[in-house]
């Protein structure tokens, strides 16, 4: 892809984002398919909760109209493209009917270990069989480190998305990066991906930037969050080195210390991981700086440095 084919697939997908939420925000209000207001939410009002549903659209007209200008639909075939509209069925079900954690979390894991026995893994683990670990035992680990991180990732990006502009902002920063080792990798598929993908969360940024006037809920925060899991598994696996596999833990250290942190101090207050509470990063800086944006900021400023950081070392071995 050349500098101009590149420019106007993001601009299709932004404008597409842009002429598309419209139509969801009228969706959500016939339907009244509402976040509604309580003591730990930061919205005072209701808002549609389905906005995802905006992202999802223009970056799936985006990748039709790419497919046809190309005369290739095989990237359809790709796990990064047909698994998070996996994940957001599961969020979309959420966001209108309430899921169990229990079940959003089963179906999670059973999409991952589909993932996985159709070639989707890790792979960076048996690098480490040049240290004296068994390929055996490294094989048999590898399921649960790339079933762990996709559900991870994903619910890690879910959890950031409690702030107006919070969890695309994350999702903007990462794939600015994912675009940028693309570039390196000439990966076409991902060149692609990671343009529309900036295109649909720039135009959801747009209305969902405080104060909001919709939310992605479930539906686009799953979407987001698997792709960014599933792209960082496809992507560093190229380099099939011991360090690739530090790269995205670095890249994505805000939510996956945020999360960690979380399920760690509700596991010792006897509480269920999944409870929701007031512990996250974002809640706790917004009550000390008591600004909204101001607390954006912050968390998408230290996003970035670790985002640089993990490039740096990718770029350096």
């Amino acid at each position: 892809m050349n500098f101009i084919e590149i420019i106007i697939f993001f601009l299709i997908s932004y404008f597409l984002g842009l002429n598309l939420l419209p139509i969801v925000l009228d969706f959500g209000e016939k339907f009244r398919i509402y976040d509604y207001p309580d003591n730990r939410k930061i919205n005072k009002t209701p808002l549609i909760r389905i906005g995802g549903l905006g992202i999802i659209s223009s970056f799936l007209v985006s990748l039709i109209i790419f497919s046809l200008y190309k005369g290739d639909f095989t990237l359809f075939s790709n796990p990064v493209i047909y698994a998070p509209l996996l994940f957001s069925i599961i969020g979309f079900i959420d966001d209108i009917s309430n899921l169990t954690a229990l079940r959003k979390l089963t179906a999670q894991i059973l999409i991952a270990i589909l993932l996985y026995f159709q070639g989707l893994n890790v792979g960076n683990l048996f690098a480490f069989s040049d240290y004296g670990f068994s390929l055996e035992l490294l094989r048999k680990f590898d399921i649960y480190l790339t079933v762990l991180w996709i559900v991870g990732i994903t619910n890690a990006i879910n959890w950031t998305d409690g702030l107006d502009g919070l969890a695309a902002g994350v999702s903007i920063i990462f794939s600015i990066s994912l675009l940028a080792i693309s570039f390196y990798q000439n990966n076409i598929n991902f060149i692609i991906i990671s343009i529309l993908l900036l295109g649909s969360c720039f135009a959801f940024l747009k209305s969902n930037y405080y104060p909001a006037k919709i939310i992605m809920g479930d539906n686009g925060s799953y979407f987001l969050g698997s792709s960014i899991a599933i792209s960082s598994i496809s992507v560093f696996s190229i380099n099939s080195n011991e360090l690739s596999i530090f790269v995205p833990l670095l890249m994505l250290f805000i939510p996956i210390t945020d999360m960690a942190i979380v399920i760690f101090k509700r596991m010792i207050n006897r509480k269920s991981p999944f409870l929701p509470d007031k512990l996250h990063l974002h809640h706790r800086l917004i009550v000390k700086i008591k600004s909204h944006k101001k607390t954006v900021l912050i968390i998408h400023f230290l996003s970035a440095i670790f985002t640089i950081l993990g490039l740096i070392l990718f770029f350096n071995f």
